[in-house]
């Protein structure tokens, strides 16, 4: 009867670590690297582009289409292949809410981001938008949202 017991609370912890390890941001996140006042996306997992949290793509205002644009220091197209990023917006409107589309020139479906959201692992968190940006905009820049 003991052992049972034993066993079920082995068995349910090792859920909510393997819960916990699935769902939470990693504690060596490079996102430091994203400038204040923008959003930052990243090739790979935990604000990386391989290996290298400062290899990102930035932006302000807008960028309209991440096919002309390469990860910083790389070779590494930036459209369709953002698997995080980090709105590090500014505090108040225009510049804190970000729009993320899957279309060039903010066509196609988009993803209202708030200021200070963090995806670290599109694939885990968001999989319908893992490798599929191409293209960010801050409230008042973006052409199709009223």
């Amino acid at each position: 009867m003991k052992a049972t017991k034993y066993l079920v609370a082995a068995v349910a912890g090792l859920a909510v670590v393997t819960s916990t390890l699935l769902t939470s941001p990693p504690a060596h996140a490079a996102k430091g690297h994203c400038p204040n006042g923008a959003t930052c996306l990243w090739r790979d997992t935990s604000a990386e582009t391989n290996g290298n949290g400062a290899a990102h793509v930035s932006f302000q205002r807008y960028i309209p289409n991440l096919g002309q644009w390469k990860y910083k220091g790389t070779n590494y197209s930036a459209n369709d292949s953002a698997t995080s990023f980090f709105n590090n917006g500014q505090a108040r409107p225009p510049y804190s809410n970000v729009y993320l589309f899957k279309g060039a020139n903010g066509s196609g479906p988009s993803w209202k981001v708030n200021k200070g959201e963090y995806y670290w692992n599109l694939a885990l968190q968001t999989a319908t938008w893992n490798d599929t940006i191409s293209s960010g905009y801050y409230m008042n820049w973006s052409p199709n949202v009223g």
